[in-house]
C-alpha cells in the first residue's frame, strides 16, 4: 500500500465542518505556505558513476525542500512546489539505472529511480549553486555476484523442457533409495600386473644350430644335462666354462662358447651373459651361431631388462630365420609372449593365427595358454575364462604367472568368490613387486568378503592397510575397513568421514582418492547434513571431471538438491538459493532437474528485488513450460511487473490471463493487482469501475477497495469497509489504519480517529501527519499541553518539511491565543 502515501498530500486540509477560527487559521496557514515556497524549477538532470555510488545531480534556480524514500531496488525523491524544465527530462538510463519515472503534481515532483539491484543506501548532499547531489551507494554483494541462471538457460536449451531427460544419472543409479547401498556395493576396478613369463627352445640350443643340429647334443656331458633337467644353472656354469676353455677345436669351441652364454642367460647373469653373447656375434657376423647369439640376447633383454627391446631384437632378427627351421615354433612364441608383454595386442593375435607353423607337443599347450591370454589382455573375461578352463592345467596355469592373475581376475568377474580366493592365495608367493603384492592381497580379502561375514573381516583389510602403507592397496584396504565400520556402526559417521578424508587427500592413486571422497560426502548426505554433503559434491565434481564416480556423484546432488533449494527458501535464505542454482545450471541445462525448481529461483530474486531477473524466470518458465505452466506462473509475472512499476504490462498480462482462464485459481488475485496497477498509475476511476461486486471477503480486496475510495475522499465508505475488517481480525497493515484514522478525522469522528492515529504515529510514513492530527484532536480537547509537546516533536524530529511548517504555525497560533 506505500504507493498510496503521494496521494495523502490532498488531504492534508482541514474538514470544512471545523470551527470558524480553525478553518481561518488552516486557510492563513496554507496561504502562508503556498508564498513561502515560491516555485523552484528542476533545470537539469546529470549523473555520474563510482566505484562504490552514482551521483544523480540536480540543478535547480531555487533549492526546493525535499525528501527521500526507498523501497527496495526504489528511490522516489519527492521535491516540493517544483516543476520539471523540459531539457531535465532527458535523463537517460543505464545498465545500473534501470527506469526514471518523473511524476508532476500540484504542490509537488516526485523523481523515482529504478535500480537494477537492491541499493545499500541512498542520500542527499546539498551542493553550492542551487544543487542537490542524490548520492546512491552500490556497494552490495548482489551487485558483485551475477547469479543470473535464464540468461545462459535460453541460450542453452531449445523448446519444451518439461519432462525427464533418460540421460539423467539420478535415473540410472541403484543407490537412489538407500545411499548406503554405495558403501557395500560398490567395487573399484582392481589392475594386478603380474610378470609375463618368457617361453624359450630347450637346453641345449645347439640342438638348433645348423648344419648338425641333434648331432650337437653328445658335446653337453650327461652330468650338466642332469643340472639343466633340474634348473641347477649356476651350479652349471663352472662345468661348461671348464669345457670352452680346455676344448681346442675351434667348431667346437663356438658351440660351448654359445653354450656358456645361454647358460649364463638361464642363470640370470645377465652381464655375463650378455658379454659372452655379444662377443660371439662380433665374432662369427656372418655365421648361423651369430643369429643364435642375437635370439639370445633378444631373450635376455625381454626377459631381464625390457621387453620393448627384446621384441624389437626379434622383429630384427625375424627375416633371417629359416622357415623350415625347428627353432621356428618357439621365436614365434617368444615373438607370441613379447607382444603380450608390451601390449601389442593387434600384433599378438596376428601371430596366434598364424596357420604355417607346426607347434610341437612341448609347446603346443602354452600356445593355447596365450589365446587365453589374449583374451584376458582384451578385456574379453567370458571368453578368456572359457579358454582357462578348457586348458584344465592347474600347473600349467602356476607355473606363468600373467595366466594364473588372468584366470584368479576371471573366476572372480564370475562371483566364483571361494576359488577367486584360493587362486590369489597362489598366485601371491610367486609376486614380487611390494604394490602389487598389496593389491594381491586386497583382491583376495575382497573374495572372501562375498562369502564370509563382513565384520569378521575388519582385521584382514586392517592388515593388509597396515603391511602396504602408502600403496594403492593399502589405501583400497583403508576404504574398505572404513565402510564395513560405517555400515556396521563400528564408528560414529564423524569417525567414517575422517577416515575417508585422510584417504581422499593422501591416497596416490586417482581413483582410489575419487571413491574415498565421494564416499566422504555420502556419509554427510546420510547423516542429514545436506548442504556440507552438497558442498563436497560440488568440490568433487569440480576436481574429477572424469572417472568411474562422476556420474554417481552427479546423482547424489540431484538427489540432494531439490531438497535443500527447497530448504533454504523456507529459512528465506534466497541469496543462497541463487548462488546454489547457480552454481548447478548445467543440471537445468540438461534437463535433469525439474523445471519447476526455477520457480523458487524465480521467487528468491524477487525477494532480493532482483526484479528484472525475476521477470526474466518465470517469462522463460511459461515460454517452455506450455499452457498449465503459463496457468500456473502468470499471477507471480504480474507481482513481478508491478513492484518493477510496468503497470500498462499488468494490465495487459492480467488481462489475457483473465480471457484465457476464466475460471482460472489465480483469479482473484490476477484481478486484485490489475487494480492495483490501475490505481497505482492513476486510473482509480477505471479501478472502482472494475472493482468486483460483491468485493471479494479477502482482506487484500478490502483493503484494496478501502483505499480506491479513499483516492475519491469517499470517506464514509472507507469507514464501512475497513472498521468491520478491524472488528473482524483486530488488526490491519498501517496503510490501512491511517487510511481508516484519516476517513474517521474527516467524518470528525475524532475519538475513533485518535485511537487509530495513536498506532501509526511511530510509522516513519505517516508520523507528521499523524502525530499533527492527533495534536488537531487534543486541541479540540482542551489539552492544549499534550498537542503543544505533539506539535514540538514535529517542528524538532519530522521528516516532512511541510508538516514542520504546519506545526510550527499551529504552535505559533497557540501561543497567540493562550496569551
Amino acid at each position: 500500500m506505500e504507493l498510496f502515501l503521494h496521494d495523502y498530500n490532498k488531504f492534508k486540509l482541514f474538514p470544512v465542518a471545523m470551527k470558524k477560527i480553525i478553518l481561518i487559521y488552516a486557510l492563513i496557514v496554507i496561504s502562508t505556505t503556498l508564498q513561502a515556497y515560491a516555485h523552484s524549477t528542476i533545470l537539469g538532470i546529470s549523473e555520474e558513476k563510482y566505484s562504490d555510488n552514482i551521483e544523480i545531480n540536480l540543478k535547480f534556480d531555487r533549492p526546493p525542500p525535499y525528501s527521500i524514500k526507498q523501497s527496495g531496488r526504489r528511490i522516489d525523491l519527492t521535491l516540493e512546489e517544483t516543476i520539471i524544465a523540459d531539457a531535465a527530462l532527458n535523463f537517460s538510463t543505464d545498465d545500473k539505472i534501470v527506469k526514471f519515472l518523473p511524476s508532476v503534481g500540484e504542490d509537488q515532483a516526485v523523481l523515482s529511480f529504478f535500480l537494477r539491484y537492491t541499493p545499500k543506501k541512498a542520500r542527499i548532499v546539498p551542493g553550492q549553486d542551487n544543487t542537490l547531489s542524490l548520492v546512491i551507494d552500490v556497494d552490495n554483494f548482489v551487485l558483485k555476484t551475477r547469479t543470473d541462471i535464464v540468461s545462459d538457460l535460453q541460450r542453452a536449451t531449445k523448446g519444451s523442457i518439461a519432462g525427464k531427460n533418460i540421460s539423467n544419472p539420478l535415473v540410472g543409479t541403484p543407490y537412489v533409495n538407500d545411499w548406503r547401498l554405495f558403501f557395500s556395493r560398490y567395487e573399484p576396478e582392481v589392475a594386478i600386473k603380474a610378470p609375463v613369463q618368457f617361453t624359450f627352445p630347450p637346453f641345449p640350443l645347439i640342438a638348433f644350430l645348423p648344419p648338425d643340429r641333434e648331432k650337437n647334443l653328445p658335446l653337453i656331458p650327461g652330468e650338466v644335462n642332469s643340472l639343466a633337467a633340474t634348473g641347477q644353472w649356476n651350479a652349471m656354469e663352472p662345468m661348461v666354462s671348464d669345457l670352452v676353455k680346455k676344448e681346442k677345436d675351434v667348431e667346437t669351441k663356438k658351440k660351448l662358447a654359445l653354450t656358456y652364454g645361454e647358460v649364463l642367460f638361464r642363470a640370470g647373469d645377465f652381464s655375463g651373459a650378455y658379454k659372452q653373447l655379444y662377443l660371439l656375434n662380433q665374432t662369427y657376423p656372418n655365421e648361423p651361431i651369430a643369429f643364435f647369439a642375437k635370439f639370445l640376447l633378444a631373450g635376455l633383454e625381454a626377459k631381464y631388462d625390457n621387453p620393448y627391446v627384446g621384441d624389437y631384437k626379434l622383429h630384427e632378427l625375424e627375416p633371417l630365420l629359416d622357415a623350415d627351421s625347428p627353432l621356428t615354433p618357439y621365436f614365434t612364441l617368444l615373438q607370441i609372449e613379447t607382444a603380450l608383454a608390451t601390449n601389442q595386442l593387434d600384433k599378438m593375435r596376428t601371430l596366434l593365427n598364424r596357420d604355417n607353423i607346426s607347434f610341437p607337443d612341448t609347446i603346443i599347450r602354452i600356445k593355447e595358454l596365450r589365446i587365453a591370454d589374449y583374451w584376458y589382455a582384451n578385456k574379453d573375461l567370458i571368453k578368456s575364462f572359457v579358454r582357462y578352463q578348457l586348458l584344465n592345467s592347474p600347473a600349467l596355469l602356476e607355473s606363468h604367472y600373467y595366466s594364473l592373475n588372468g584366470y584368479c581376475d576371471t573366476l572372480y568377474h564370475q562371483k566364483n568368490f571361494p576359488d577367486a580366493a584360493q587362486c590369489y592365495q597362489k598366485l601371491a608367493p610367486h609376486i614380487t613387486d611390494r604394490s602389487q603384492l598389496g593389491l594381491v592381497m586386497y583382491r583376495k580379502a575382497m573374495a572372501q568378503l562375498h562369502f564370509r561375514q563382513a565384520i569378521d573381516m575388519i582385521s584382514d583389510f586392517s592388515t593388509i592397510a597396515d603391511a602396504f602403507p602408502e600403496t594403492d592397496a593399502g589405501y583400497k584396504a583403508g576404504i574398505k575397513r572404513a565402510d564395513i565400520q560405517f555400515i556396521s556402526k563400528k564408528r560414529s559417521d564423524m569417525q567414517s568421514i575422517n577416515a575417508y578424508g585422510v584417504i581422499a587427500e593422501r591416497a596416490i592413486n586417482r581413483e582410489t582418492a575419487e571413491e574415498a571422497a565421494l564416499k566422504e560426502a555420502l556419509v554427510y548426505k546420510i547423516a542429514d547434513k545436506r548442504a556440507k554433503s552438497i558442498d563436497l559434491l560440488m568440490t568433487f565434481l569440480r576436481n574429477f571431471r572424469t572417472g568411474p564416480l562422476v556420474e554417481t556423484a552427479q546423482a547424489a546432488l540431484l538427489d540432494a538438491l531439490p531438497d535443500e533449494l527447497q530448504h533454504l527458501m523456507q529459512q528465506k535464505d534466497y541469496m543462497k538459493v541463487l548462488v546454489l542454482a547457480k552454481q548447478n545450471q548445467m543440471f537445468f541445462e540438461k534437463k535433469w532437474l525439474d523445471y519447476r525448481i526455477l520457480a523458487d529461483v524465480a521467487l528468491a530474486y524477487q525477494q532480493l528485488n532482483l526484479f528484472d531477473d525475476s521477470e526474466n524466470t518465470y517469462r522463460y518458465l511459461m515460454e517452455v513450460g506450455g499452457a498449465k505452466a503459463e496457468e500456473n506462473y502468470a499471477l507471480p509475472y504480474i507481482k513481478v511487473l508491478f513492484h518493477q512499476g510496468n503497470f500498462d504490462e499488468v494490465e495487459t498480462h492480467a488481462l489475457q490471463y483473465l480471457q484465457r482462464y476464466p475460471a482460472g485459481k489465480d483469479k482473484e488475485q490476477v484481478v486484485l493487482f490489475r487494480l492495483k496497477a490501475l490505481l497505482a498509475a492513476g486510473r482509480g476511476d477505471r479501478a472502482i469501475a472494475l472493482l468486483p461486486t460483491p468485493t471479494p471477503d479477502s482482506p487484500e480486496f478490502q483493503e484494496l477497495a478501502a483505499a480506491l475510495y479513499f483516492q475519491k475522499n469517499d470517506f464514509k465508505q472507507v469507514t464501512e469497509i475497513l472498521s468491520p475488517l478491524w472488528e473482524k481480525q483486530h488488526s490491519l497493515p498501517d496503510d490501512a489504519r491511517f487510511l481508516l484514522a484519516e476517513s474517521l478525522y474527516r467524518q470528525d469522528l475524532f475519538d475513533k480517529a485518535e485511537d487509530f492515529f495513536v498506532t501509526v504515529q511511530d510509522t516513519p510514513s505517516f508520523q507528521d501527519q499523524s502525530l499533527f492530527r492527533l495534536a488537531d484532536i487534543r486541541l479540540k480537547k482542551g489539552q492544549t499541553e499534550k498537542a503543544v509537546k505533539l506539535l514540538q516533536q514535529i517542528v524538532d524530529k519530522g521528516k516532512d518539511p511541510l508538516w514542520q511548517n504546519l506545526a510550527r504555525k499551529q504552535l505559533d497560533y497557540t501561543a497567540t491565543i493562550s496569551k
